[in-house]
């Protein structure tokens, strides 16, 4: 029936939205600057942070961090060497 099936939807829907990384992990959420950030870890260079122009913007930024950004060591091997001049 049609309801079932609605409610089948909304029940994935629920579910998903509870399997996020922006609600497992409960990131701090706070503004820096004129942006929200939610950051997970002790800072921007350790942690994982998302930004964006309202709290939902920036919970999902998050969930893409979290699934896409390397770790902080990777991330400074990454940064190329200084050339000397």
């Amino acid at each position: 029936s049609r309801l079932r099936e609605h409610a089948m939807q909304e029940l994935y829907a629920v579910s998903h939205e509870h399997q996020r990384p922006s609600v497992v992990f409960r990131p701090r959420l706070t503004t820096e600057g004129d942006a929200w950030c939610f950051l997970f870890g002790e800072d921007l260079q350790t942690g994982v942070a998302g930004f964006g122009t309202t709290p939902a913007e920036a919970a999902a930024a998050f969930d893409q961090a979290w699934w896409n950004e390397a770790t902080p060591a990777a991330r400074v091997k990454s940064v190329p060497d200084e050339v000397p001049a």
